[in-house]
């Protein structure tokens, strides 16, 4: 049997919210030539007696599922690439089983990807934080698309694109072992190289602001920990940088991702020991090189503030006014 589309879904820790993401995808518009596949990542709760049970109420999705599962917690890419190894799709879509997806998506993705055979399509996609929803809509600029995304202008996500699978075998890309910025480590590999991309003009993804991700957590072990992630992920990014011979050219670019690693550790700025870290994670980045660059001002400022030892304080001093207001 042909395969047109593999959805990979990773699973752990996601029992509330698992029967709607599956659900949007068992009752997708396309109804062959797909497949599901699901990854264990050592799930403590519920997650997989739920999955099952979802398997079973839908019994036409049963033959084009896999449920793989892994002896030892490996953390989200290596998830997926779990899930990407066991993939005949033509296309892969990666999707987070917290979030669920419109039922006519991987029909629309795999039309406009075949018609115009684009090797990566990006849809608009929603923001969902409790009642209150956003839509993100993409800018795509094919002269600066993998600038966009490295300035955030444009998400680094993998789940809001339908990429073709053999890019991931051709380029040889390394799904990185950390969980933090492992989205981009992954599609700076793909958007390095001269492919054919396109943009199709429907919210197509719901992403879930779970309150329980580990993005979301504030203590200073979790600052310190997304700071080594993030930082593990942007060595993989200048890699791949170096390996195409293009570090001069995103230069600015590169400079404001490496911001973005100190940055994590800037809510825990006010120790020495911190504060030494911040300042020597990457030497080239200082006033002058920051000022000189063409990075966002806003990032600029708070920088400077930063280095100036201001920021803790002005910090306190706004949330004194602000409990006043």
């Amino acid at each position: 049997m042909s395969v047109k589309v593999s959805v990979i879904v990773t699973i752990y820790g996601v029992e509330k919210y698992i029967k709607r993401c599956v659900t949007s995808l068992f009752e997708q518009t396309m109804t062959s030539d797909i497949e599901f596949i699901f990854v264990d990542d050592c799930s403590k709760d519920q997650s997989i007696v739920k999955l099952n049970a979802l398997i079973e109420a839908y019994p036409l999705r049963k033959s084009q599922t896999k449920l793989l599962s892994h002896d030892v917690n490996k953390g989200l890419p290596q998830a997926r690439l779990t899930g990407l190894n066991q993939a005949r799709g033509e296309y892969i879509w990666f999707v987070d089983s917290d979030d669920w997806v419109e039922h006519n998506a991987c029909e629309l993705f795999y039309n406009i990807a075949t018609q115009q055979d684009f090797d990566i399509v990006i849809s608009d996609y929603n923001i969902c934080n409790n009642n209150n929803i956003t839509i993100k809509n993409v800018k795509l600029r094919e002269e600066r698309m993998l600038s966009d995304i490295l300035l955030e202008i444009n998400n680094c996500s993998v789940w809001n694109k339908f990429i073709r699978r053999k890019l991931f075998s051709k380029f040889n890309v390394i799904f990185p072992t950390a969980n933090m910025g492992e989205d981009l480590a992954i599609i700076s590999q793909l958007f390095v190289n001269n492919i054919k991309v396109g943009k199709i003009n429907n919210t197509l993804y719901n992403y879930f602001v779970n309150p329980n991700s580990i993005s979301l957590i504030q203590d200073k072990n979790s600052y310190i920990r997304r700071y080594n992630d993030l930082k593990d992920n942007t060595q993989i990014l200048i890699q791949t940088l170096q390996k195409y011979g293009k570090i001069d050219k995103f230069k600015n670019e590169l400079l404001y991702r490496k911001y973005a690693v100190i940055a994590q550790l800037m809510p825990i700025i006010s120790t020495p020991e911190i504060y030494s870290i911040w300042k020597k994670s990457y030497l080239e980045i200082n006033p002058k090189t920051i000022l000189l660059s063409k990075i966002p001002i806003v990032t600029k400022f708070f920088y400077i503030l930063v280095y100036l030892k201001l920021y803790s304080s002005l910090k306190k001093l706004s949330m004194k006014f602000m409990s006043k207001v």
